[in-house]
């Protein structure tokens, strides 16, 4: 959501004050005429619907503080006071005391019915209050307004570019035609690193020159160089990469950090001034509302999704009829393969407290919501890169996720997607430890709801056996648990001493690590190659090795019975309690 942010505002000043532009005279009757809503229903203030100019969209919940600015047109779902008469009473009259030209309320989720009392309030101070169906999209009420504030009008030069960027902010073109803009504004190649998403934007001749640098980027825009207010000529600076000028420039507002954008210029333009740029100001603005402007969009799309996963995960859905009903909102199909990660922070509370220290103070809540939001951006992100569809939500402090895909996934994907999300965080909370569980898809439409069963289990065993900060998969949960059970079996312990008694007495007398080369030599799947690679041994030490232990057990290696024994045996002695007078330091299952 857009709560908090005044950027907007001042962004609008600009397009205002541009040449030969402006504001269009758009009142609250004007947006009413449109057929997105020809559904809303006015509650309040209908004689005053043509006097109340607007200058901008604002998408807030509570609290209002002063997050709104006169004349803006105030969007919001009433969540947090929906269900608290006085509070919704509260909240609307400080929405109607700031100036604001309007005020819409989603119905149909969190609000389901407007409070008499509000509807009195509002008719009281002439300010129109309109209700509006929950399946209208905040994001396309926003680019209506925003549209307004890039109408073609005449002129040309640097203002032109100017609303160039407004209007491609209003068209929601990508992120990298904006970064594009801008270089055609200064004439200078520029990049812009997302600090929530950990993405370049631009063109890719700048994007791979700042994703080769990376290495040497990364301490200048890991973290914000800047907080609050400052001399626009002290926030940008000059760095040197590789005997390169880069100018960096933080891209903030007061409470929030989006990244930095990157300013590159090429040999002929080593003598330019960085920081006597035209337009430098607008432009931090306006790239920062482009960003707002995106999440804006997401927001309303991100809670009907987040709803739908919540609602997979508990298994509220009955039958595919009523699933794949629910599931064209998501434009996601379900009916692929699909695999479920559950994750979770180890840290939260000693990390919130380490953020105030750096970051301005925030809420716990708000904090941790941020926390979330990156992460999910990140693992959206990571996985459209691997051609991968995912469904996610944050509950109960615990993310979950559905990765869906028409072929089957590949779970070493799933962990390089994972590491991508853990990357973005860690530019935010460096010492994050999150702890992730991973389970296989299971058949039927309450499958979802057992997959993420399993995730769960998988990720509470793995903290239990491996601490926090690692990964579990169900699977080999499952495997490790029947395993210890059988394992634990007198009759059991006998086999395993028959199978490889005569090694383990061998490696303890002799100081050796026969059990360890035979446990790798079959995670390894019996490749000698690989093996040898693994251990770091000469391939005809190895084989000497593999040699001495089929003489000391009395199995061939190449024997799939005598193959299965062993392998079974070294499994089990590796859940095993180290009652056989031998700590084996390794099994084919690690």
């Amino acid at each position: 959501m857009v709560n908090g942010e005044s950027l907007q505002n001042i962004v609008r000043g600009y397009a205002r004050r541009l040449p030969s532009g402006g504001l269009a005279n758009v009142t609250v009757g004007d947006l009413l005429s449109l057929d997105m809503l020809r559904d809303a229903q006015v509650l309040a203030g209908g004689p005053w619907l043509q006097q109340r100019r607007i200058e901008w969209v604002s998408v807030i919940e509570i609290p209002v503080e002063d997050f709104i600015r006169r004349d803006e047109f105030v969007l919001t779902t009433g969540l947090g006071c929906g269900d608290d008469p006085e509070l919704f009473l509260k909240f609307v009259e400080e929405i109607a005391q700031a100036g604001a030209a309007g005020l819409a309320i989603s119905v149909g989720r969190h609000v389901t019915s407007v409070p008499d009392a509000v509807v009195a309030l509002a008719e009281q101070k002439h300010f129109p209050l309109i209700q509006i169906p929950w399946n209208v999209r905040f994001a396309d009420i926003n680019r209506r307004v925003v549209s307004e504030l890039a109408i073609n009008h005449s002129g040309d030069g640097e203002a032109s570019l100017l609303r160039q960027m407004l209007h491609r902010i209003a068209q929601r073109d990508p992120t990298d035609l904006i970064v594009s803009t801008i270089e055609q504004l200064w004439e200078v190649p520029c990049a812009f690193f997302d600090s929530q998403r950990a993405t370049w934007y631009g063109s890719s001749r700048t994007t791979e020159w700042c994703m080769e640098h990376h290495q040497s980027l990364k301490p200048m825009i890991a973290t914000p160089r800047r907080t609050g207010h400052a001399l626009l000529e002290s926030l940008m600076s000059i760095e040197s990469i590789d005997g390169h000028p880069v100018g960096l420039l933080p891209i903030q507002s007061v409470v929030r950090w989006f990244g930095t954008l990157l300013l590159i210029p090429d040999s002929r333009q080593t003598g330019m001034d960085m920081k006597r740029l035209p337009f430098l100001e607008p432009v931090i603005q306006i790239l920062s509302v482009a960003i707002l402007n995106e999440d804006a969009m997401e927001a309303t799309e991100t809670l009907v999704r987040e709803d739908f996963v919540w609602k997979l995960a508990k298994g509220d859905f009955k039958n595919w009829e009523e699933l794949l009903a629910e599931a064209g909102t998501t434009r996601c199909d379900i009916s692929q393969y699909y695999l479920t990660v559950v994750g979770k922070i180890g840290n939260l509370d000693s990390l919130y407290r380490y953020s105030q220290t750096v970051f301005r103070q925030q809420s716990s809540e708000d904090w941790e919501e941020y926390v979330a939001r990156t992460v999910q951006k990140a693992l959206a992100t990571a996985a459209r890169a691997a051609n991968y569809a995912v469904l996610t939500t944050y509950q109960r402090s615990e993310w979950i996720a559905y990765f869906v895909s028409a072929k089957r996934l590949e779970i070493d994907r799933i962990h390089q997607i994972v590491d991508a999300a853990e990357a973005a965080l860690a530019l935010h909370a460096e010492h994050a430890v999150i702890s992730w569980g991973i389970a296989q898809s299971v058949p039927g439409v309450q499958g979802f709801h057992y997959s993420y069963q399993n995730a769960r289990r998988a990720l509470e065993m793995g903290i239990r056996r491996e601490g926090v900060g690692h990964r579990a998969t169900y699977d080999r949960v499952q495997s490790r648990k029947i395993l210890h059970q059988l394992s634990q079996d007198d009759g059991v312990q006998r086999v395993v001493q028959e199978t490889l008694g005569t090694l383990l007495e061998y490696d303890l007398q002799h100081g050796t690590d026969l059990v360890h080369t035979l446990t790798s030599y079959l995670f390894n799947r019996t490749n000698v190659s690989l093996t040898a690679r693994t251990l770091h041994l000469h391939r005809q030490s190895l084989l000497y090795r593999l040699n001495k232990i089929e003489t000391l057990t009395g199995r061939a290696l190449d024997n799939p019975d005598d193959l299965f024994l062993l392998e079974l045996s070294a499994r089990l002695l590796g859940s095993m309690d180290t009652n056989l007078g031998y700590h084996a330091k390794g099994s084919a299952e690690d």
